[in-house]
């Protein structure tokens, strides 16, 4: 009898001590419960990663552009888009031609006169977003398009059009910007953007794409977006073919990658869904007058 009470004992006291050891348990947190911030969760950022745009650059859309809506392939423009290469003095670029160099004084008498006579321009951005939306621009709409990226767009050509209240797309060959006095640099095409202006796609070495490769061909397109994207936050979406040279699969190439139009050297003002790609446009030249380019225009005022 006294050894079932001395087992009893026993055995209550380990109940004890156990429930006691529990408790102590239960009252301590685990370490393992604690969360533990790992460094590896913290964002590192990658400076390539990074676009070295300035806030400023960012495109803004004019409010005249209609929101994305469906194409008509019914709808049928003809809205003037003007050709220059350099507005310049002779010599200013050694190895331009002299019948693509137009000089400051004649552009500012082209760009006043068509003020005058109730013409506004909009960008070719902006071109390709009426026409992708299936809507028709403000009436006397034209586009100013000025190709290969030289400086003289930024010294000489952008006051003037700031002057009356213009726009214009410089089409910039993006592996040779900033490799010169002569073209443009990086901080001007910022400065371009920011000033309202647009910035197109003249590929990255100005080749004769009809020429090249499959895969030369889509590089040229695309590694020129992504250079232009990644200097200035920019997406461009209009394409100027160089020297013109264009056929179905170059075409078929700014279509993949996704640009909304592509302009060519041929004459004329007419944009359709269907030919988009082959947009043709108005050459300038030293000797046009600035009363026959506003003739020129007036040709499509009506349409």
């Amino acid at each position: 009898m006294a050894a079932a009470r001395a087992i009893g004992v026993v055995v209550a006291a380990s109940l004890c001590v156990l429930a006691l050891s529990g408790a102590a348990r239960a009252a301590s947190p685990s370490p393992s419960a604690a969360p533990i911030a790992s460094p590896s969760v913290a964002p590192i950022a990658s400076p390539s990663v990074a676009p070295t745009a300035s806030p400023s650059v960012a495109p803004t859309a004019s409010p005249a552009v209609p929101p994305p809506a469906s194409p008509d392939p019914a709808l049928v423009l003809h809205v003037p888009v003007l050709m220059y290469h350099l507005v310049g003095l002779p010599g200013e670029v050694p190895s331009a031609l002299p019948n693509l160099v137009v000089s400051p004084t004649t552009f500012d008498a082209h760009m006043r006169a068509l003020h005058d006579a109730g013409w506004h321009t909009i960008t070719a951005a902006d071109l390709a977003t009426y026409l992708a939306a299936g809507t028709r621009p403000p009436a006397r709409s034209f586009v100013v398009t000025i190709d290969d990226g030289y400086a003289d767009g930024y010294t000489h050509a952008l006051p003037i059009l700031e002057a009356y209240g213009f726009v214009a797309t410089f089409y910039v060959v993006a592996g040779r910007v900033g490799g010169s006095a002569h073209t443009l640099s990086w901080p001007q095409v910022r400065e371009l953007l920011a000033a309202g202006m647009d910035i197109g796609n003249h590929t990255v070495s100005h080749p004769a794409l009809t020429a090249a490769s499959d895969w030369d061909l889509g590089w040229q397109i695309r590694r020129a977006q992504e250079i232009v994207l990644r200097q200035t936050g920019y997406a461009m979406t209009t394409l100027a073919y160089p020297a013109g040279d264009f056929d179905q699969r170059v075409e078929d190439a700014v279509e993949t990658a996704g640009l909304g139009l592509g302009f060519t050297t041929r004459p004329g003002a007419l944009e359709t869904w269907a030919g988009r790609f082959a947009c043709p446009r108005i050459r300038v030249s030293p000797g046009t007058g600035a009363r026959s380019l506003v003739g020129t225009l007036e040709g499509f005022a009506d349409d």
